[in-house]
Parts: C-alpha cells; sequence; structure tokens
C-alpha cells in the first residue's frame, strides 16, 4: 500500500504445520489475522478470521480484499489511508474455499477457489488424485450486492486444485 507499508495475512494463529493448526483449519477456527506494517510498527488490522489467506488492495488503496479459506468467504474492508486502520464494510459468501485474490486494470476481482476443500489433504499426499478447481469474477461495487459468477469449474481432471487466478487481457491464467 506504500514505499514501506503492507498488509500480511496469518492463516492460523498456532500455524499453518501445526496438529493444532490443522485443527482450526477443519473446525473453521477464527485464530486468523491481517497484519499491518507501516514502515516501524506491526499491528493487527484484522481479526477472528477463519484461516485467513489472500490478500490483496484495489488501484488507490482504499479497499483490501480478504479471503477466507475456512469460512469460504471474501472479506471487504475499507482502509483509513493514515493509519491502515481497518473497517469491515461486506463479507462475500464465494461457495468454495478461497486461496489467492487478485484485481484485473477493470477492478474486477478473480478469486480461486477450492469446491471440495476436504480433497486437499489427499491430493496434497498423491497429486495423481484430484482435486476441483473454480474460478469466480466478482464486481465490488458500491451500489447493490454483486454476486460472484462463475467463471471456470473443473472437477480436477483439467486442472487440480486451483491456488490464483487473474485476467490478462481476454486470457484467463489460472495457477495450481
Amino acid at each position: 500500500v506504500g514505499p514501506r507499508a503492507f498488509y500480511v495475512t496469518n492463516d492460523v494463529a498456532p500455524g499453518r504445520d501445526t496438529l493444532l493448526g490443522n485443527a482450526h483449519f477443519l473446525l473453521r477456527v477464527a485464530s486468523g489475522a491481517v497484519f499491518y506494517y507501516d514502515s516501524a510498527v506491526w499491528r493487527v488490522a484484522a481479526d477472528q478470521l477463519r484461516f485467513a489467506n489472500g490478500v490483496n488492495r484495489d488501484a488507490d488503496a482504499g479497499r483490501l480484499y480478504v479471503t477466507e479459506t475456512s469460512g469460504q468467504t471474501l472479506k471487504i474492508y475499507n482502509r483509513e489511508h493514515e493509519t491502515g486502520a481497518l473497517a469491515l464494510e461486506r463479507t462475500v459468501p464465494l461457495g468454495g474455499a478461497p486461496d489467492n485474490v487478485n484485481l484485473d486494470q477493470t477492478g474486477a476481482l478473480w478469486i480461486a477457489l477450492h469446491p471440495k476443500p476436504l480433497a486437499l489433504p489427499s491430493y496434497a499426499r498423491d497429486e495423481a488424485l484430484q482435486s476441483p478447481s473454480m474460478v469466480v469474477r466478482y464486481e465490488d461495487t458500491a451500489t447493490g450486492e454483486p454476486l460472484p459468477a462463475e467463471i471456470f469449474v473443473d472437477d480436477g481432471a483439467l486442472l487440480s486444485a486451483s491456488t490464483s487466478a487473474d485476467r490478462l487481457g481476454s486470457t484467463l491464467v489460472i495457477g495450481s
């Protein structure tokens, strides 16, 4: 959000690779947080998130977008430019476990989702298995309640466990 100021997510308080961290993920415990660094001090900008994951901002850094993987939502925060403080404006249900969120040139959000998140542990142990993928596009508008639009859905045969999506011109790029 500036030359030496940024936000970072901490998915679960106990740590992702711990037994307790795995329990927090599976039980959807709200122990994740967003931290803000202003070039001098770290502080909690948002907490009580269910596996805080992807984070991005709009073009003028007035809004922050955070995906909650266990919560299966997108959190939209208004951002105070002077202090970096966040105020939750909206929670958008996504219909799957989101990973990363990207913003295209038009301001649309592109979010990669895991429609069946419980398939991920098996896929992580054996890549020969499949984990479904989904990509949604979301328009963050001030009026109305837009719904995420499903752009790509696959049972995992073409692309397993999508983690990131972005639009480059007329091309949709999906990473796994």
